[in-house]
């Protein structure tokens, strides 16, 4: 708990101003005493310390009091700026003791950052009034020490509030103007301004954070001003130093709205008329605004940085895309009003890459445990599908692609139902693309739709990695599931692994059918002979098998980040899977590779077969023969058949790798023969997993890639 002490910071200032002038006036009139006496000898020796004590002033207790009172001030004033305590409308300010502490000027000062404010006030106006005689190694050390105390909260609050945010967009313009140095210096500060202002949005209240929106918006949204808005995306968006598509800044989620909602209003049609040249227009901005546009060629898109942002906040681009429905009992039903209007907008690259960004985080809380939220979330994510399939031609960047990816993996249901079920329409339409567990259609999407929109992103091997590792998520933990529920039923369990494989092997074929057709336009006959993979699909294959073998945890670091489960078969992602972490180079993956369509759906199968311990243990024996008595058992030759601790084996794939997975399959092909030689008779279950699976991988395959869909277009 905490005590807050008001005050009003100009009447207090004017009690300082008062008592200083007190003290000096005291100064002056024993100068004149002493000045007076000196002259005519006077006998009595006056001196500082007789006078104030004749007339009952405490000259050090004065002292104290205005050094003690200006501490007060300076306390409420670092508090206000830094984020503590802010002022009120009427100008009231405010300062904080703990309860444990006691209301003193060192505990004011010491509990208000007044130290780290005075040092963020100092480096503000540094960076504001840059000069053309900054050095390098002057302008390094600024940067340097801004960066330090980048993600100290109240360190940022105070740089933003001595900038001013009506003035964060003309900073990084300024400054290269002074410096001489162009887009080093532009790409340092706007990176530096957007980690300040996210870490000090974080301490905002909804009201501070749409004053402060509203300010920054003012500063980019009248004619004249536009060149600007580069700038504040560049400030806002485009932070992704990790490289996972994914902006690294967390803003709040109130500030990220208001921006938005604040920002779509500016017309960016009008100015799109009017940037669309090589050399900026007068209306653009002033001389050094149009030389930031020559020397840092952002997007003037109003909302291409905060959609951007929005990427790394679920919950703000959810609330911006898909707001409740206003006039309705709960916040199940979404009003994708905005989202509809957003897809038919003549983007640029980098608006839509923000656009798709906000939209893959939006997505990513289908599995909320608010209903509300999870339910919104879904028909968000079904009308970003047909919108984005149906409405936008723009020619779509790897962010884009990457993140469309997303999209489409966090909806394993739908995109399984489809694909590896075949199942598809309801409510009269025969294409809606549906979910099976909830039997109804996802938003406005269709299977057509579906299709469209990964033949787009089918050449991006991050998107492909993406959604063929959340099928296989999907389908483990379908399979875990039907395994679990049917614990003294075998034949069940094996139907639910057959249903959970092949289903997944046949969506997983579909998407490589799709990503290798998008790569080579062959006719639907080549298609269904070829056996050479494109890097995507290639990565696709590579993605599914590591994670159906093991799980997200199983994908190498940084391949992705999953979100929690709230639903036992359906897992979401935030960021997608990066292919080069699966495979080193994907665009120079190429077949024959050691690991096909099957061998990763087999090994998945056959692991959760022998863990369930439905796997006759003779078949881990297969091996010897009589013509070849000298050739290891499976027991002995493979890493991947371990001890069950129950005197027999089983499987574990925890550590596998590419080449291991492909043997799982050579295995089961051998326990498969009915032509071995040896005693051991064929496995059923395992026979039937094989048939499954490899008719399933052959019928996805030529299906997906004999989809009807243009598969050139949009890339």
């Amino acid at each position: 708990m905490v005590t807050y002490v008001s005050l009003d910071p100009d009447e207090f200032q004017a009690l300082i101003d008062d008592l200083n002038s007190f003290y000096t006036q005291v100064d002056w009139s024993v100068q004149v005493v002493i000045n007076d006496n000196r002259p005519h000898d006077y006998p009595l020796s006056l001196d500082l310390g007789t006078f104030y004590e004749w007339s009952d002033i405490d000259r050090c207790d004065l002292v104290e009091e205005i050094e003690d009172l200006q501490a007060r001030l300076d306390a409420a004033k670092a508090a206000n700026e830094s984020g503590v305590a802010f002022a009120d409308p009427d100008g009231t300010m405010y300062y904080y003791i703990p309860d444990d502490a006691q209301d003193t000027a060192d505990n004011a000062t010491t509990y208000n950052n007044v130290a780290i404010v005075n040092q963020a006030r100092a480096d503000a106006n540094t960076l504001v009034n840059v000069s053309s005689d900054c050095s390098p190694e002057e302008w390094n050390a600024l940067l340097a020490r801004m960066q330090e105390h980048q993600d100290d909260i109240a360190y940022a609050n105070a740089v933003i509030a001595n900038i001013g945010p009506d003035k964060l967009v003309e900073v990084p313009i300024r400054a290269q103007e002074r410096t001489g140095v162009s887009l080093s210096t532009g790409e340092n500060i706007t990176d530096l301004l957007g980690s300040l202002l996210a870490t000090a949005s974080t301490s905002w209240p909804p009201s501070r954070a749409d004053q402060i929106a509203s300010i920054i918006v003012s500063s980019v949204d009248e004619y004249g001003e536009w060149g600007r808005i580069s700038a504040l995306n560049a400030i806002l968006g485009d932070h992704d130093h990790d490289g996972n598509h994914v902006n690294d800044l967390e803003f709040s989620s109130a500030f990220l709205v208001s921006m938005g909602e604040k920002l779509e209003r500016i017309s960016w049609n009008e100015i799109y008329r009017n940037a669309s040249g090589s050399v900026a227009p007068s209306n653009i901005g002033d001389e050094a605004e149009k030389a930031f546009r020559d020397h840092f060629p952002g997007s003037f898109d109003p909302l291409a940085g905060v959609l951007d942002a929005m990427g790394n906040n679920p919950t703000a681009a959810l609330r911006f895309l898909g707001p409740p429905q206003s006039g309705k009992p709960t916040d199940s039903d979404a009003d994708t009003t905005r989202l509809e209007t957003l897809s038919a907008q003549n983007w640029d690259q980098a608006g839509f890459a923000g656009f798709t960004a906000a939209i893959a985080a939006a997505s990513s809380l289908r599995n909320h445990p608010s209903d509300g939220a999870s339910s919104r979330a879904s028909e968000v994510s079904g009308t970003a599908i047909h919108c984005l399939a149906q409405n936008t031609t723009v020619e779509m960047n790897e962010d884009a692609k990457a993140r469309i990816g997303v999209l489409i993996a966090n909806c394993p249901d739908e995109v399984t139902a489809a694909w590896g079920y075949g199942i598809h329409g309801v409510s009269g339409n025969a294409d809606a693309l549906i979910s099976v567990s909830a039997a109804e259609q996802l938003g406005t999407a269709t299977v057509s739709d579906l299709d469209a929109l990964t033949s787009r992103v089918a050449d991006s091997a991050d998107a492909t990695a993406t959604i063929s590792a959340s099928l296989a998520d999907y389908a483990a933990r379908r399979s875990k599931t039907g395994v679990s529920a049917h614990r003294d039923d075998p034949d069940q369990q094996i139907d639910a692994i057959v249903g959970a494989y092949g289903s997944g092997a046949t969506a997983e074929a579909h998407l490589v059918g799709i990503a290798d057709v998008r790569a080579k336009d062959k006719t639907a006959e080549e298609i269904s002979k070829a056996t050479e993979l494109n890097g995507s699909a290639s990565t696709a294959i590579t993605a599914f098998s590591t994670v159906a073998a093991g799980g997200f945890s199983a994908l190498p670091s940084p391949a992705g980040v999953a979100l929690s489960t709230t639903v036992s078969t359906v897992s979401t992602l935030v960021a997608p899977v990066a292919a080069d972490a699966l495979v080193g180079d994907p665009q120079t993956a190429s077949s024959p590779v050691s690991l096909q369509l099957s061998d990763g759906m087999m090994a998945a199968a056959a692991q959760d077969a022998a863990q369930a311990g439905l796997i006759n243990q003779d078949s881990y024996q297969v091996g010897p023969t009589e013509e070849n008595p000298d050739i290891q058992t499976a027991a002995d030759q493979y890493s991947w058949v371990v001890d069950d601790g129950h005197g027999g084996h089983t499987i574990d794939l925890s550590q596998a790798s590419k080449e291991d997975l492909a043997g799982v399959n050579t295995w089961v092909t051998q326990v498969a023969d009915p032509n071995r030689v040896d005693q051991i008779p064929p496995d059923p279950r395992l026979v039937r997993l094989k048939d499954a699976i490899d008719d399933a991988a052959a019928r996805g395959y030529v299906r997906g890639s004999s989809s009807t869909v243009d598969h050139s277009s949009g890339g």
